[in-house]
């Protein structure tokens, strides 16, 4: 026979337990919360063109990355200016679209006499070709990102054997109106000789 004594022992066993359970749980989820934060991208959609580290379908001789720039050498050093490539990130951020997006872009000389030795402006069918047609590139539905390819010629016998030439990158919008990010709008391309 179960005294009240043992009753109420048992009756409070169960109640420390429920409670001591209780306060693990709710210290598991909130320490979820604290080590597993949603890190998901809650901005407007953007789009953003980047120094890609590992550029798709990239034959030149990179000699400086930066985060909105890239300096190259008109040849891989073989000597031959064949089958030169580079190549341009353009990335959406935010969720993949169901449908593809066009981006638009423009391509301008970017020139500094300033600078030693001094900088020239890179001129279409002179100093590069463009392999991507036209001043636009399609981002796929349901894809990321997109890539504007470039082809920089190699000048043979220039006056100064350390000429360089540049030319700007500039994402101006996009046929679905989406934002162009006002931090990664550029990119310059140096091709050094």
């Amino acid at each position: 026979m179960v005294t009240n004594h043992q009753h109420n022992s048992v009756t409070m066993k169960r109640i420390i337990l429920n409670t001591v359970s209780l306060a693990i749980l709710l210290t598991a989820v909130a320490c979820n919360d604290y080590y597993y934060p949603d890190l998901s991208y809650k901005g407007p959609v953007l789009i953003e063109i980047k120094n890609n580290q590992f550029q798709r379908g990239t034959f030149v001789r990179v000699l400086e990355n930066t985060e909105f720039g890239r300096e190259v050498a008109d040849s891989l050093g073989f000597g031959t200016p064949a089958g030169q490539r580079d190549s341009f990130l353009v990335q959406l951020i935010g969720p993949h679209q169901p449908n593809a997006v066009v981006v638009n872009f423009s391509i301008a000389e970017l020139p500094d006499a300033a600078a030693t030795p001094p900088i020239i402006g890179a001129q279409p069918g002179v100093h590069y070709n463009m392999i991507t047609t036209g001043n636009t590139v399609t981002i796929p539905a349901g894809q990321s990102s997109a890539w504007i390819r470039i082809a920089p010629i190699r000048v043979l016998g220039a006056a100064n054997p350390i000429q360089r030439r540049r030319l700007r990158l500039t994402l101006t919008g996009t046929a679905q109106g989406l934002g162009i990010s006002p931090n990664a709008a550029n990119f310059d391309y140096t091709i050094r000789d």
